[in-house]
C-alpha cells in the first residue's frame, strides 16, 4: 500500500531530517501517516528519532474502526523515547479510512491540503488538525477523501512548484 500522506520538508541543506512516512492495513482500516521529529537536530539524531517513529508505527497491532486505529497510532507515538518527546517538535498527520469514510488526527501542522482529481486544495487551515508541535490528540475528525494529503508543518507554507520534490518524494 502506498503512503498517501506527504510531509513538506524544511528549508536549508537538510530538509528531511527526522522525516518518516508509511502505510498499514489493520483489519478493515487503511492507515497512512507522515511526520517529522527532531527536525532541527543533527542528521544522525534526526535519523535515530525517525527510525524510532517508524518502528513504533510498524509495530501497530489490532484492528477496529478508523477512530480506534488512529487512537492506537497516537498511543504508539506517545511511547517514543523521552529524549525525542522532550523536544516538543513532533509534527505528524495520521489518516485512517474505513467503510464509513476518512478520519484524521494530527499535531504540529499549519494546514492540511488534499489532491482531489489532480488539483491540490486546502482541507484544513484551522481547527483540530492545526496545532502546535507535540503528540497528536487521540480525538479524530472527519477528513475529505483525497488521492494524496499534504501535511504542512507549523511555520511553513505551501510552496509553488513541484510538491512531490518539496516532500522528498521521487517517482
Amino acid at each position: 500500500m502506498t503512503a498517501r500522506v506527504w510531509m513538506l520538508g524544511s528549508g536549508g541543506r537538510t530538509p528531511f531530517v527526522g522525516h518518516f512516512r508509511g502505510a498499514r492495513v489493520l483489519g478493515g482500516v487503511r492507515l497512512w501517516w507522515a511526520g517529522r521529529i527532531a527536525s532541527s537536530a543533527s542528521v544522525e539524531d534526526g535519523w535515530a528519532a525517525a527510525e524510532e517513529a517508524r518502528d513504533a508505527m510498524a509495530g501497530l497491532l489490532g484492528a477496529g474502526d478508523a477512530e480506534t486505529v488512529l487512537a492506537t497510532a497516537a498511543a504508539a507515538l506517545s511511547g517514543l523515547g523521552a529524549r525525542w518527546l522532550a523536544r516538543q517538535d513532533l509534527s505528524v498527520l495520521l489518516v485512517a479510512a474505513d467503510a464509513r469514510g476518512c478520519r484524521a488526527t494530527a499535531s504540529g501542522l499549519s494546514s492540511v491540503h488534499g489532491c482531489i482529481a489532480g488539483t491540490w486544495r486546502p482541507l484544513a487551515t484551522s481547527g483540530p488538525l492545526v496545532s502546535e508541535p507535540g503528540l497528536p490528540r487521540a480525538h479524530a475528525v472527519s477528513l475529505e477523501e483525497a488521492d494524496r494529503w499534504l501535511a504542512v508543518p507549523s511555520g511553513a507554507t505551501v510552496p509553488t512548484g513541484d510538491l512531490a520534490a518539496a516532500c522528498g518524494v521521487h517517482a
